[in-house]
This record gives structure tokens, C-alpha cells and sequence, in this order.
């Protein structure tokens, strides 16, 4: 929810909170690959394997449009936010 709100709004300190937990989970999630009895149960598991695999995948994919939505901070989509709730409600 923090992601959701912090990056259309430009809110620093939210997205910094929302990077960190997503860097936390990642962390998380490629440490269960070092454990055997994990590996053996992908192995062993087709679905739990797909289903691990598709979740890592989803948060390699979040965290790095994460950056990119961060780079991008300040270019006017704030502005660009406010002009149009502006505009709509004016019409």
C-alpha cells in the first residue's frame, strides 16, 4: 500500500520505507535457496517450485520499477497529478 501511494505522490520517506521492505523480502527470499531441504522440495514439488520461482520473479520485477519510478521523482508527474484533478473536477 505504501508503493502505491508514495511513488504517484512523490513522497520521499514512504518509497525509502517501501524500497527497504522490498529489499528485505528479496533478501529473504534468495536466502531459501541456500537451504537443501528447500531445493529438494522444488525439485520435488513441481507447483511449489513454480509458484516460489513466479513470486521471486514478481518482486525482481517490483523492486526494479520501483528504482525506476524513484529516478524519476520530481520530472512533473506531482504537478501533472494535481493540474489534472484540477482540471477534471472544473469540467
Amino acid at each position: 500500500m505504501q508503493g502505491l501511494r508514495s511513488i504517484p505522490l512523490e513522497q520521499r520517506g514512504w518509497f525509502l520505507i517501501f524500497f527497504f521492505l522490498t529489499a528485505v523480502l528479496l533478501v529473504f527470499s534468495a536466502l531459501s535457496f541456500t537451504s537443501a531441504l528447500f531445493r529438494y522440495e522444488i525439485g520435488a514439488w513441481s507447483f511449489l517450485g513454480c509458484l516460489s520461482i513466479i513470486a521471486d520473479l514478481l518482486l525482481v520485477v517490483s523492486c526494479i520499477l520501483a528504482l525506476v519510478c524513484r529516478v524519476h521523482f520530481g520530472l512533473g508527474l506531482k504537478q501533472f497529478r494535481e493540474f489534472y484533478t484540477s482540471f477534471r473536477f472544473t469540467h
